[in-house]
């Protein structure tokens, strides 16, 4: 089930005029140790997770970062890509980073839509890092 917290005691509107980074997996492990560095480099951060590990997260992040969103994210749902698409709105991603599951039909159509937008803008990156073999066309 997708749920949406806005980590209200820190969050702020996300900054045009900042870098943008989508961290999928960043509830724990080296997607929260990716997160902490990208806020660390003055990113603004979209952060998702399959558990509410995500909120005890952002925690963390507010610590280097102020504009922050968590999120549950559930990689097979093209809805819950759909709901964090809606969350980005129109600013352009410059780092998608992939820490889990990068097969699953959500994950993949994450993928092609920030990879169409990047192309469009000419610019961003997609760190994927996880078992699973992805071909993007």
């Amino acid at each position: 089930m997708f749920q949406t917290r806005l980590l209200h005691a820190f969050r702020t509107e996300l900054s045009p005029g900042n870098r943008l980074a989508v961290v999928i997996g960043a509830g724990s492990g080296a997607g929260l140790e990716e997160a902490i560095r990208l806020a660390n480099e003055g990113f603004d951060l979209v952060v998702v997770d399959t558990t509410s590990a995500i909120f005890r997260a952002g925690a963390k992040l507010v610590r280097a970062a102020n504009r922050i969103t968590a999120q549950n994210f559930e990689p097979a749902s093209i809805d819950d890509v759909e709901r964090l698409l809606d969350t980005i709105g129109d600013r352009t991603v410059d780092l998608l980073a992939i820490y889990g599951d990068s097969d699953a039909a959500g994950t993949r159509h994450l993928i092609e839509s920030m990879t169409e937008t990047m192309r469009l803008h000419g610019r961003g990156r997609i760190l994927i890092d996880g078992k699973e073999t992805l071909a993007v066309r």
